[in-house]
């Protein structure tokens, strides 16, 4: 079975951008806990996740990383 659908008609699980979605920090991972489909942005180590602005995107701050002694 062969099926063709027109992309542009598509109605997407996710919203596009980072702003808009309730966050959580998992690791290295911001994971969105809001959206129908569980996903998530890398933003890697030595970052914390703040909370978000006023527009409802993420507050990240840098921080650093030390080996254990």
């Amino acid at each position: 079975m062969h099926l063709e659908t027109d992309k542009e008609k598509l109605i997407p699980f996710v919203e596009p951008s980072l702003k808009g979605h309730r966050w959580v920090q998992r690791g290295p991972f911001l994971v969105c806990r809001s959206c129908k489909l569980e996903h998530a942005a890398y933003i890697g180590t030595g970052v914390l996740f703040m909370g978000v602005d006023k527009e409802g995107k993420p507050i990240l701050k840098k921080v650093e990383v030390r080996d254990k002694p």
